[in-house]
């Protein structure tokens, strides 16, 4: 059997960097509602891609990590490398997104609290959700009422960080659950899907709806939920990395038939369904779909260097657009609205500004840090390793 102990998992890269792109998407179209098809935005079920992301994440740290806790890896030193990995880029979102509603409130000659504003740092700077929904509605009002800002979110300066909150909680239970069996896992699994699905339902019934809702763990409102959001799509994923009959099973012998480029049009063609018909797809996606990519992404091989290239990139592009790409949003918006601008326009130009400051980012800012803060923490701590490649 070909041994995984230097395997690196091109084409899952390939595939947390598609998602990222329908996140980044899904959250410009739902802004500006320039795609649409039949009965809602395309991408509109696109916030699914978290739940893809959390298994990703599962899978590549129970591959990175689970061997190295086993041997001589302390948990210390784990829970380190992990935050050294989030922090640079997760702050650099935080500080373009305060930036950029200054710059919006100063324009817009809004009134606003500048003590709520040191509240909300100081929470959200280490790593802690805004309590209150108050102040997030009022930001939102006077950045965008129509923005999610304005629905209560947990991280008001940049909105996506939730999911960073909840990757941060499960890479910390990762250290009670890497040493499970297949099937202690496959319990852990079920039971938390039980309870995700439950907290979907009420969520759908609290607004008079039947159905379930998957977007859970983003707002005041919804926010318990995310906890066996993140740890159902976290363990599924530590689970398929443990047993490569599991992952056979997913992906039903085509992986000989599959490159990775196959699978990014499968993340592309799975995130741009317009709707969850009440949550049916979402349930789907998270018992078949995401399951299905993970899988065949862990066994497709990238068999020419051009692919191997387009993957690898999309991967290292992933981090920094998830963790800019909203409030760079914000600001072009909000300038394309007063200018009158196309919303075309505006589109494509929030595009290719989050992804040409995702690769500022990422070359002068991340790396840099990253590499800074593991050598104090070595110096600090003792022995850390230096190979912080493993994604978020």
């Amino acid at each position: 059997m070909q041994s995984t102990t230097r395997h690196t998992y091109t084409a899952l890269d390939g595939m947390r960097g598609m998602a990222a792109l329908c996140v980044m998407i899904y959250h410009y179209n739902e802004k500006i509602g320039l795609f649409m098809l039949g009965r809602g935005p395309i991408f509109g079920a696109a916030g699914i891609s978290v739940d893809l992301f959390f298994m990703l994440s599962g899978f590549v740290l129970s591959h990175s990590y689970a061997a190295s806790l086993s041997r001589n890896l302390s948990v210390q030193n784990y829970l380190l490398k992990r935050l050294i990995r989030l922090f640079p880029l997760y702050f650099a979102g935080l500080a373009t997104g305060l930036i950029v509603h200054l710059i919006i409130i100063s324009v817009s000659g809004n009134i606003i609290d500048y003590n709520e504003i040191v509240k909300v740092l100081s929470l959200n700077i280490l790593y802690f959700p805004y309590p209150t929904s108050e102040f997030s509605r009022s930001i939102g009002a006077v950045v965008d009422a129509e923005a999610i800002a304005s629905r209560g979110v947990l991280f008001p300066f940049n909105p996506p960080a939730w999911s960073l909150f909840f990757e941060m909680f499960a890479s910390f239970c990762f250290i009670y659950i890497y040493r499970s069996t297949t099937s202690t896992l496959m319990r852990i699994c079920a039971f938390f899907f039980v309870l995700y699905f439950l907290c979907g339902v009420w969520a759908m019934y609290a607004t008079d709806r039947i159905g379930f809702s998957g977007g859970l763990g983003w707002n005041a409102n919804n926010f318990i939920g995310g906890f066996p959001r993140v740890m159902f799509g976290f363990t599924l994923g530590v689970l398929l990395h443990k047993s490569v009959r599991l992952r056979t099973l997913a992906t039903l012998r085509l992986k000989d038939r599959l490159g990775p480029e196959a699978l990014l049009l499968g993340v592309l063609l799975l995130m741009s369904v317009p709707v969850t018909f009440r949550g049916i797809y979402s349930v789907f996606f998270l018992l078949i779909g995401a399951p299905a990519l993970v899988s065949l992404g862990a066994e497709v091989v990238t068999r020419n260097r051009f692919s191997e290239r387009v993957c690898r990139g999309l991967g290292w592009l992933s981090y920094p657009l998830y963790c800019v790409h909203y409030p760079v949003g914000v600001l072009v918006f909000f300038y394309g609205d007063l200018l009158g601008v196309p919303r075309e326009v505006v589109f494509s130009a929030a595009t290719l500004s989050s992804i040409l400051l995702s690769l500022v980012l990422g070359h002068v800012f991340d790396v840099p840090a990253r590499t800074f803060l593991t050598k104090r923490v070595a110096i600090m701590v003792g022995f850390l390793s230096n190979d912080s490649r493993e994604s978020r």
